[in-house]
């Protein structure tokens, strides 16, 4: 019998080993080339130690060998960075090295990490930048995800689907009594937080079977390279129609003028019978329509806002109660999934929200750790992972807190409740060097300086190694990526896309950033770059980016002159008209 038994698990980590070589290779082709996986071997052992990736050469090629298939994809990011000098970035998002001679490493290098979670993605990436991808922008995106270590990234296309067939289906609603509910595409971020309603539709009947292929095929992709995709759980919100129709209690809410959907009363009869109908319902088109049940769910009760009112705490921890009962019921006993929270403003600091979470099984998210950490209000121990928000409202500009992020992380490495790291922006494809940063802090032996990791990352990016680009970063790292606000939410937006005015204004509430650097310092910034010699799409990504950071700074500049032209000598002096003309031309500028 034990050698049956012996046998059945060997075959089974031979069939998963050679799925995981399949997905590897496939991974190789699709960023470097057809035929690339011939350039380059994966080994994948199977231990139980810290996860690991080896870079080393076998057989005149050279050879990755890792313990997992998340670590094995981001050994593969670290070769194409460290060693081809190939940086697959939004803006790179492939490179066809298959004429090339590929590096063979010198002598095996090895990378450990202590961290187990690589988080990914804030709720609102879906809305600010994701909401219209199709398929192929996702495959890339999961491959960004698998050459960067992600292996836990949440996931809720498709979730829309799962509502609208619950709703339709199984609880007798039209397509358009549905439609109430279910939010727009470019508003789900917020649905699914419980924090609004309907918002942004209705969505036509063939958005929802494409929302729900397009979901099946994330997570498949997700899955093959080794993620555990984490899905929105069931924490009781419902449509004021079903809690109408089961004349069940129910708490009603707001959220920044919007109103919320109705969250279940679970200290009541009726909205406990309600709940557990509606939860059941939920996780059953989950399995459906994804095709199988998560091991990790976010769940968040009531976001960003204070507890409805008459829930109060004890309220709020029978609801959580109730969420974590639904949600073992999806796995036999002794699974149960992990509950994966976000620490965030009120989430953290309100009375009995953190207490309400069972320690066990449970990961809290620190959404912003590089700005302003929620650590204080979990700090009894609770596993948690440190996360960078780095961009708010998908704005677009030259930020960052380089090394306060570093900083700061050094201090959280230090705790033994740290089981991860995240990036959690708000919008993507912006400032692309933080984001590698972040995802190699688990692979290194010490949190670095942060000139010191620029200087190795440059080559890696441009590939060429520059004096001239190791200049023009040096005074990037002392100015816009050196802010350390904890009020500032993300960059200073360009002046430009702000309602005209003279006083200053930003274009939205959510970019507060002042100018509180050397706008000179950015302009020689962008004068050093252009005189790098490199010919790659990431150096002339930069070279676009840093000059039209210079020529909005200096556009800030000419607006303030303008203004102090107006109170001293008049908008109709030759002086303001001479200045305006500038600022005109520079927008112009900018545009090209």
């Amino acid at each position: 019998m034990k050698r049956l038994l012996f046998l059945f698990f060997w075959a089974m980590s031979i069939g998963a080993q050679a799925r995981g070589h399949k997905a590897l290779d496939a991974l190789a082709d699709r960023v470097c080339g057809r035929g690339a996986h011939d350039k380059i071997e994966f080994r994948l052992c199977a231990d139980d130690q810290p996860e690991y990736f080896t870079l080393s050469q076998r057989g005149g090629r050279p050879c990755i060998t890792a313990n997992t298939l998340s670590a094995a994809s981001a050994g593969f990011g670290w070769y194409l960075k460290h060693y081809m000098h190939v940086s697959i970035t939004w803006n790179h998002l492939t490179d066809d090295l298959t004429r090339r001679r590929w590096v063979l490493p010198r002598r095996p290098e090895t990378h450990v990490t202590q961290l187990p979670y690589r988080y990914y993605i804030n709720y609102c990436t879906f809305s600010y930048s994701m909401s219209n991808w199709d398929t192929e922008r996702w495959m890339q995106e999961i491959d960004w995800m698998a050459l960067h270590g992600v292996n836990l990234p949440l996931q809720i296309v498709g979730i829309d689907a799962v509502w609208h067939d619950l709703l339709t289906q199984d609880c007798s609603f039209t397509h358009d009594e549905a439609s109430v509910f279910v939010a727009g595409p470019m508003f789900q971020a917020w649905w699914l937080m419980n924090n609004l309603l309907g918002h942004g539709g209705p969505n036509p009947a063939w958005w929802y079977e494409r929302q729900a292929q397009l979901g099946r095929a994330i997570t498949d992709r997700m899955r093959e390279l080794g993620m555990s995709p984490c899905l929105p759980g069931f924490v009781g919100m419902a449509p004021a129609k079903y809690v109408a129709d089961r004349q069940a209690e129910a708490y009603e809410g707001r959220w920044c003028g919007f109103e919320s959907p109705r969250l279940l009363n679970v200290t009541t009869a009726s909205g406990r019978q309600a709940f557990d109908e509606l939860s059941r319902k939920y996780y059953e088109r989950i399995a459906e329509t994804f095709g199988f049940l998560p091991d990790y769910y976010s769940l968040d009760p009531v976001h960003e806002r204070g507890k409805p009112a008459g829930m109060g705490v004890t309220g709020y921890q029978a609801l959580c109660d109730a969420a974590r009962e639904a949600m073992n019921r999806t796995k036999p006993a002794g699974e149960a999934p992990i509950w994966v929270a976000q620490m965030w403003q009120v989430n953290a600091y309100d009375e009995g929200r953190v207490a309400a979470l069972p320690k066990e099984k449970t990961l809290l998210l620190d959404l912003s750790s590089e700005r302003q950490t929620m650590y204080p209000y979990f700090s009894d121990g609770r596993d948690y992972v440190f996360c960078m928000l780095h961009n708010y409202g998908g704005n677009i500009g030259l930020y960052g807190c380089m090394e306060q992020m570093l900083a700061y992380f050094r201090e959280h490495r230090q705790r033994p409740a740290l089981r991860g790291v995240g990036v959690t922006p708000e919008g993507i494809e912006t400032n692309p060097v933080l984001y590698e940063l972040v995802f190699e802090l688990p692979w290194l032996d010490a949190v670095p300086d942060a000139r010191q990791w620029l200087d190795g990352h440059l080559p890696c990016r441009y590939g060429v190694d520059s004096e001239a680009a190791r200049r023009a970063w040096g005074k990037l790292l002392a100015t816009v990526y050196r802010q350390n606000g904890a009020n500032q939410q993300g960059c200073r937006e360009p002046v430009f896309c702000a309602r005209p005015n003279l006083e200053g204004w930003s274009a939205s509430s959510w970019a507060n950033a002042p100018y509180d650097w050397d706008k000179q310092e950015v302009v020689d910034a962008a004068r050093w770059l252009l005189t790098v010699q490199a010919d790659n799409d990431n150096y002339r990504y930069d070279a676009v980016d840093v000059t039209r950071q210079a020529l909005t700074d200096h556009a800030h500049t000419v607006q303030m002159e303008l203004r102090r032209l107006r109170d001293t000598q008049g908008v109709r002096s030759a002086a303001f008209a001479q200045k305006r003309q500038r600022f005109m031309e520079l927008m112009g500028d900018i545009d090209s």
